[in-house]
């Protein structure tokens, strides 16, 4: 497993070998252009704003806390920090929206669970939000702001 704990511009974690083709990246003050029609991107803003736009369906200003999905052709500029996953081979249904403060399925040890990006069809990739609160003992992977 790779782990990045400051990632920088540009920093990835490729997967587009495997079973699932997918990419992870950190994107800092710049922007992504994605031309895949057959792709979907996801996304997460970290700090500061993006501004998300799919030609001829969607422009959006996204603040600390958005999400979205975007299916097809479409660019992010980004001001201050983001993560993306791009799922090769597969395109969902175009999203925006906020996380909540805390998950909607909860569990017993503190933590909760939010599914935000639906999946069309059962087995299809999602966008989910698990809400890990300072010093529970689930193990979770951390975005810091």
């Amino acid at each position: 497993m790779k782990l990045v704990s400051t990632p920088k511009d540009g920093e990835a974690i490729d997967a587009s070998e495997t079973m699932y083709p997918s990419r992870l990246e950190a994107v800092k003050g710049s922007r992504r252009t994605f031309e895949r029609e057959t792709s979907t991107v996801y996304g997460y803003v970290v700090s500061g704003t993006a501004r998300l736009s799919a030609p001829g369906l969607l422009q959006a200003e996204l603040e600390p806390g958005a999400f979205f999905a975007l299916p097809g052709r479409g660019s992010l500029e980004v001001g201050g920090f983001a993560m993306i996953v791009e799922r090769f081979g597969f395109r969902a249904l175009l999203q925006t929206g906020h996380v909540e403060a805390t998950g909607r399925l909860t569990y017993i040890d503190g933590c909760s669970d939010t599914v935000l990006c639906m999946p069309p069809r059962q087995g299809d990739p999602v966008l989910n939000h698990l809400h890990c609160p300072q010093g529970s003992s689930s193990p979770c992977i951390a975005i810091r702001r």
